[in-house]
C-alpha cells in the first residue's frame, strides 16, 4: 500500500503499523509523525496504528494556496484519511495542533470514532490576542531568516526546552523534526490554521454533549495548556484528566511511560465499552 493517500485535495504521507483495533495519532505543529515513534513501538503488537504528516508539513504535500489551510480543512483531512483506509471507529489521539484536530473531529463526527485522547491542547485559548502576536512572530522568522532560525527559537522556548534540554539526543530529535519541514509550509499552517482556530472555551456547549470515552492529557509544566485541559476534563462528560509529572508540552516524548499508561487506560476503556455493546447486540 502506498505511503501516500490522496484525500481532500492533498497528498498526505502516512504510516500503517501493527494489527488490531485502529489507533490514529495526530502530531503537534512542526513535529511530524516522527514524534510518535515511541507509541508505535509500544502499541503495535496490539493495535493497528496510523500516523501521518499534516498538510504542509513533513513529507506531505505543501499546497501553495493560503486558502488551503484552516483547522476545518485539517479536520476534514483526518476524516477523509480514516475513510480512505477503511478504519472502523478508531481511537484518535492528538497532541497540541493535532489535539485540536482530534477534538474537533470528535465533535463533528462522533459516529466515526470510539474514543479520543486530547493532549496538550488549547494553546492560545487563555489570551487569543497575545497568541496572535506570538504566531505572527513565528511567521516573521519563517518568512525572513528561515526554518533554521525558527527551529533555534522554537526549541529554546521553555515550553519545548523542557524536552530539548533533557539530552543532546532529545534536542537533535526536535531539530531534525522541525527542519524536515519547509519554511513556507509552516508559515502557511501558522497563518491559516494555528493562528485562526477558535479558543477551546468557545466550544463549551458542544463539549458538554460529547458522548465517548475521552482522556485529557497534559504535562504539569505545560503552561500553555494546563488550565484549558482542566476545563476540557470538567466539561466533557466522563473525561479523565491525566497530568503527566515532570513534563512540559511534549508529554509523550518527555515521559513516555506515563503517557503510554494514560493511552493504554483509554484504549482499555474503549475496548470494554465495545465488548458491552457486542454482548448486547
Amino acid at each position: 500500500m502506498s505511503p501516500y493517500a490522496r484525500v481532500n485535495g492533498v497528498s498526505l504521507y502516512y504510516e500503517d503499523a501493527g494489527r488490531g483495533r485502529p489507533l490514529v495519532l495526530a502530531h503537534g505543529f512542526s513535529a511530524t509523525a516522527r514524534m510518535w515513534e515511541g507509541q508505535v513501538a509500544a502499541f503495535r503488537d496490539r493495535y493497528r496504528i496510523i500516523t501521518y504528516d499534516a498538510r504542509g508539513q513533513g513529507r506531505s504535500e505543501v499546497p501553495a494556496d493560503p486558502g488551503a489551510y484552516s483547522q476545518p480543512i485539517m479536520v476534514e483531512d483526518l476524516r477523509a484519511l480514516i475513510a480512505h483506509l477503511g478504519l472502523d471507529r478508531p481511537v484518535i489521539c492528538g497532541l497540541s495542533m493535532g489535539g485540536n484536530v482530534v477534538l474537533n473531529l470528535a465533535l463533528a463526527h462522533p459516529e466515526m470514532v470510539s474514543g479520543a485522547v486530547i493532549c496538550g491542547t488549547g494553546a492560545g485559548s487563555e489570551d487569543p490576542a497575545a497568541w496572535a502576536g506570538t504566531i505572527q512572530g513565528w511567521i516573521d522568522l519563517l518568512e525572513g531568516p528561515g526554518i533554521e532560525a525558527f527551529a533555534e527559537m522554537y526549541i529554546a522556548d521553555p515550553i519545548l526546552a523542557s524536552y530539548a534540554n533533557r539530552s543532546p539526543n532529545a534536542r537533535e530529535f526536535l531539530w531534525k523534526a522541525i527542519t524536515s519541514n519547509t519554511a513556507r509550509g509552516l508559515a502557511l499552517g501558522l497563518r491559516g490554521t494555528v493562528g485562526k482556530r477558535p479558543p477551546v472555551y468557545s466550544l463549551r456547549d458542544r463539549l458538554a454533549r460529547l458522548a465517548m470515552p475521552a482522556a485529557i492529557v497534559v504535562g504539569d509544566r505545560d503552561h500553555w495548556c494546563t488550565r484549558v485541559s482542566a476545563f476540557l476534563a470538567a466539561t466533557i462528560p466522563g473525561a479523565e484528566l491525566v497530568e503527566i509529572a515532570d513534563s512540559g508540552h511534549m508529554a509523550n516524548l518527555e515521559q513516555p511511560a506515563q503517557f503510554n499508561r494514560a493511552l493504554s487506560r483509554l484504549l482499555e476503556r474503549v475496548g470494554s465499552v465495545n465488548d458491552i455493546h457486542s454482548r448486547r447486540e
